[in-house]
């Protein structure tokens, strides 16, 4: 169940935030951020890494992996940290090709996890201000790009579902990938909320 954000200005030590703002800027900077595929940088440690700065609000995604990836999202107000995301997730195993007896011989198919995240991508950019956190709650085939129809004998393309419990002060969810057969393809869990300093 997704919290109506109304005009509620909260109060976290010093630090009044309005979440409407906190919402609607959340919306931007996904949209500005991984799903756009633009401004990712890759840091000494090995992380990749996207920001996104407006006004007094400033937000960082920091990630590792690709077939199994796990990172989080923070977004400072005028230099102090009030909200945080965390997410790990990616394409399943019984997808993989071959199928591995062993997790140290991961093989993922590199091709269906290349248009699994492309679609992926689009359904993150249709995020909104009542779940700021990934994408909306279903993309299928109808919204979709013409040419996600690639699963071996699918013909219905690929849907994503996102399933969110709470709102912006305090969330958890998941989000999954599936061809029109329902073929589940990849899974994410995500959980975050207002951080509030002692």
């Amino acid at each position: 169940m997704n919290e109506k954000i109304g005009a509620k200005i909260v109060k976290l030590e010093k630090i009044d935030v309005n979440l409407n703002d906190l919402a609607n800027f959340l919306v931007e900077a996904k949209k500005n951020g991984y799903a756009s595929g633009k401004g990712i940088i890759k840091l000494p440690s090995g992380l990749e890494q996207v920001q996104f700065q407006k006004g007094l609000f400033h937000f960082t995604d920091t990630w590792s992996g690709h077939y199994k990836f796990g990172g989080n999202e923070i977004v400072r107000l005028s230099g102090s940290p009030i909200w945080v995301m965390n997410y790990y997730g990616g394409m399943l195993p019984e997808f993989l090709d071959p199928i591995p007896k062993k997790v140290e011989e991961f093989i993922f198919d590199k091709e269906l996890t290349k248009k699994s995240y492309e679609f992926l991508r689009e359904a993150l950019l249709q995020v909104n201000a009542d779940a700021p956190f990934r994408g909306p709650v279903k993309v299928d085939p109808l919204h979709s790009s013409p040419d996600i129809g690639f699963y071996k004998d699918e013909q219905k393309g690929l849907i994503y579902t996102n399933s969110l419990d709470g709102g912006v002060r305090n969330f958890r969810g998941s989000e999954k990938i599936e061809t029109g057969a329902g073929k589940m393809l990849y899974s994410l869990k995500y959980h975050g909320g207002l951080i509030v300093q002692k």
